[in-house]
């Protein structure tokens, strides 16, 4: 048998998933304006790539990005990005059902010709490389009947059949949590292997944090992130909850990042209609490595109060620089997240008071506040570092690439 590190040399991988080209730039070579060729985010297939460009993969990117009106190729010596075009009406997309995102996927991979395609998300990323007859690695990232259960609506009905087709069609699947693996068991009557490997997280941030000094040692910081205002993010809960803890302990402030946090928002205004604004600051959404910033210079807290997750990336990114965290002990893939209560302290978020208890616990006991962060540090370093997820990748692309032949 060939060495793993000898194989996975010679083989040509393909990520076809959303992703942040900005940091992704030192590894192309570049002859035109960059700044509309951001791509559509995806933290965790961007970090997979980021990785294995280190390790001296040959890695072709299948994106998609609604600020470019023609397709785009964008060149380095190992990688390769193909970006699509990514209509900005959601009627548009659903009305056939992304067929021209598909299609795009579909033509770019059969252009590049991987030796494999790990695609992320089991919706227009899985089938446009589904159709590509090529090997496909398919990362499934959330649960589709649960997301179609809180967001009942046409585009989500479109995405979820989607995700039928996608899931029936596929031989090679990982899972990013054992709930989503359940999931896909449960529902979609998925009978093939799933192999759960998580999201992964900078091996020299879990090292070295970014910047551990709090600026503020007379406050009690406590952080929420959350893309969007909804029910299924649980915040008007939160807000409830912090009101309750603000009254008892008046030095405390809760800071909102995300989309519908901003100043004058959804959240902020509902929160002074409901008179749960005090001590709140909306800050809305936030650069990525900005936000990482402030929660590690900042934050004492971190509570994420959503219903249900298919990870939590958020609660890795607080555990990473050693801020303790709160979760859900029933929201989807959240316990497992945090080593089932060894990295971080878990309730029912449904309870504005186990919320607000918690909090008090936190703020009252500094000791065993810094215990948890320091066990979520060092649970993080253990089990998220993406050296290792990468390399638990790199395994499955060999054994796909073996049972192919």
């Amino acid at each position: 048998m060939i060495a793993k590190e000898e194989s996975m040399d010679d083989i040509h991988i393909g990520i076809a998933a959303p992703i942040d080209i900005s940091y992704l730039l030192g590894f192309l070579t570049l002859d035109s304006d960059i700044d509309i060729l951001q791509g559509m985010g995806g933290t965790a297939p961007t970090a997979i790539t980021l990785e294995l460009l280190k390790r001296g993969r040959k890695v072709s990117v299948f994106s998609l990005d609604p600020n470019i009106e023609t397709d785009q190729v964008l060149n380095g010596e190992n990688l390769t990005i193909y970006l699509g075009k990514f209509r900005k009406r959601g009627r548009d997309r659903t009305r056939d059902g992304f067929r021209a995102e598909r299609k795009f996927i579909t033509r770019a991979i059969k252009e590049a010709s991987p030796d494999i395609v790990n695609a992320h998300w089991t919706y227009e990323y899985a089938l446009g490389s589904l159709s590509a007859n090529v090997p496909v690695l398919v990362t499934a990232r959330d649960a589709p009947l649960r997301i179609l259960k809180f967001n009942l609506s046409v585009h989500w009905v479109i995405k979820f059949l989607m995700a039928c087709i996608a899931i029936h069609k596929t031989t090679y699947m990982t899972a990013v949590s054992p709930y989503i693996a359940e999931h896909l068991r449960k529902h979609f009557f998925f009978t093939k292997n799933i192999q759960i490997i998580p999201n992964g997280i900078d091996d020299n941030v879990l090292k070295n944090g970014i910047n551990n000094a709090k600026e503020n040692n007379k406050k009690v910081i406590f952080v929420s992130a959350a893309n969007g205002w909804s029910k299924h993010k649980n915040e008007k809960k939160l807000l409830t909850a912090f009101t309750f803890v603000h009254k008892s302990y008046p030095f405390t402030e809760l800071w909102m990042y995300g989309k519908g946090h901003e100043s004058g928002g959804m959240a902020d205004n509902w929160a002074r209609e409901n008179q749960v604004s005090n001590g709140v600051r909306f800050f809305g959404t936030t650069p990525h490595q900005i936000f990482l910033e402030q929660l590690s210079s900042s934050a004492d807290v971190l509570i994420h109060p959503s219903l249900e997750e298919s990870f939590g990336n958020i609660f890795v990114e607080a555990m990473s620089v050693g801020v303790p965290v709160i979760g859900g002990k029933f929201s989807g893939a959240v316990p497992s997240t945090l080593g089932y209560g060894k990295a971080g302290l878990l309730v029912d978020v449904e309870s504005e008071y186990e919320m607000a208890e918690a909090m008090k616990k936190l703020i009252e006991d500094k000791t065993y506040r810094e215990k948890l962060g320091a066990d979520g540090k060092k649970y993080a370093f253990q089990n998220y570092r993406i050296s290792k997820i990468v390399d638990q990748y790199e395994q499955e692309y060999s054994r796909v690439l073996r049972e192919c032949r």
